[in-house]
């Protein structure tokens, strides 16, 4: 694998109680990724921290496309997994 890039990654988790501001850390993320260009992908545990709506999710998806990353979902079968490990 000589010569291969490492893929770059963040992840990005909110707390699913706010209301307002609730995806203020999305925002931070993707304008440093873009501004710095040391990511390439986020990893959410599940597609609900995009969004609340079609629309929340939506218009989150084309933040993370316009700053060209990538967009990985944890799979539903690894995701208690996850939050085993934590507790």
């Amino acid at each position: 694998m000589e010569g291969r890039s490492k893929f770059r990654f963040v992840s990005y988790a909110r707390d699913m109680t706010l209301d307002t501001d609730k995806f203020k850390e999305l925002d931070r993320l993707v304008m440093e990724a873009k501004a710095k260009g040391e990511v390439d992908a986020v990893i959410v545990a599940s597609p609900q921290v995009l969004g609340d709506t079609y629309e929340e999710l939506v218009a989150n998806l084309n933040k993370l496309a316009e700053a060209e990353l990538a967009v990985v979902i944890v799979p539903p079968s690894d995701r208690a997994k996850t939050v085993a490990s934590k507790n």
